[in-house]
């Protein structure tokens, strides 16, 4: 008698494990873009998660990967007023004065 209850409670016991460890568990899909749940969904094309949405931009450290002179606006990288990479960015013959080491600078005469 032992013995057979001692195999009804592994028998049991190994079909608990079974349904527990391999069940039918559902494969999260990904969100469909531009919806996200992290920037791992939008940084195939080079954009971050904004609350729930791909953006271009959240922070204005997202922009500067893409140049010089762009900050973050509504989400999306803008040209920082004044600033210049060269004397080519400025208007009326303005020169780019840009501090050492500095990729970027502001426009004005010398």
């Amino acid at each position: 008698m032992k013995k057979l209850f001692a195999l009804v409670v592994a028998i049991l016991a190994v079909g608990f494990l079974a349904v527990s460890c391999g069940g039918d568990k559902q494969t999260k899909k990904a969100p469909v873009y531009p919806a996200c749940e992290s920037t791992a969904n939008c940084s195939e094309k080079g954009e971050v998660c904004v609350d729930g949405m791909c953006k271009e931009c959240g922070t204005n450290k997202d922009c500067a990967s893409k140049g010089a002179c762009l900050e973050c606006q509504g989400n999306t990288c803008q040209a920082k007023a004044n600033c210049c990479k060269s004397d080519a960015d400025c208007p009326n013959g303005q020169k780019c004065k840009a501090k050492p080491g500095k990729k970027e600078g502001t426009c004005g005469t010398l």
